[in-house]
């Protein structure tokens, strides 16, 4: 039962990490920024300028370990952004995906061994106390884990200038801009909560990009698009 429930879970978010796939876009056009149709007209579209928000934080390379790429969320699934050229990596996570599974935490012992711990604390026998309060103590708690990475590998872009990411702080949208022989390039990522999803937009007013995606777990799983 343990591990079907597990299996489930995993498979719910490798469905969720799915969606990364069908929701990135590539070329986008149009006035309106993708992020602003999904989070509504109110807000303003984020642009990458010389005069950035305060609340705007700005880095002229890629990131090279986790701590340095850009956090995103939603409340229940989070990206970590690496802003590469060459391959771009986002890391997957979903709030349901733990190890281990549901089980029964119940401790028997623990209404016997309890007027024992009380009374040997009551008498100042503090060490002996706390050595039996280890015996009504539960199982340590389970890992977070990463539900898996999303790998964008681009051709042809080589000779970058002008690199800069962006996380805007207020819109919760992470930026890579760059410029190319090509062309410059552009892409822009953020999760909606409405919608449920993570979405990427890669635009470029140059060439068009040829890139491959694929998707990485360490669980056992089926990758599907709808």
């Amino acid at each position: 039962m343990q591990n079907k429930l597990i299996q489930q879970s995993r498979r719910y978010v490798l469905k969720a990490a799915g969606l990364c796939l069908s929701a990135l876009t590539l070329p986008f056009t149009g006035s309106q920024s993708f992020a602003q149709s999904l989070k509504g007209n109110g807000e303003k579209k984020n642009t990458v300028d010389s005069a950035l928000s305060p609340l705007t934080l700005q880095y002229s390379n890629p990131a090279t370990h986790f701590n340095d790429a850009l956090p995103l969320g939603n409340g229940r699934l989070g990206l970590m952004v690496y802003g590469g050229v060459q391959n771009e990596r986002i890391q997957i996570n979903d709030d349901t995906l733990w190890s281990g599974g549901p089980r029964d935490y119940t401790l028997p012992h623990t209404k016997t061994l309890l007027p024992e711990i009380r009374a040997l604390l009551f008498e100042g026998k503090y060490k002996e106390g706390s050595e039996l309060t280890k015996k009504i103590q539960g199982p340590d708690c389970e890992a977070y884990v990463t539900a898996g990475e999303l790998d964008l590998q681009f051709k042809s872009q080589d000779k970058v200038q002008n690199y800069k990411r962006h996380l805007s702080l207020n819109q919760a949208i992470a930026k890579v801009v760059y410029d190319t022989p090509h062309g410059s390039v552009t892409r822009e990522t953020f999760v909606s909560y409405p919608a449920g999803v993570s979405v990427s937009k890669i635009e470029t007013n140059g060439e068009p990009l040829n890139l491959t995606l694929s998707l990485q777990s360490p669980h056992p799983n089926q990758i599907r698009t709808d």
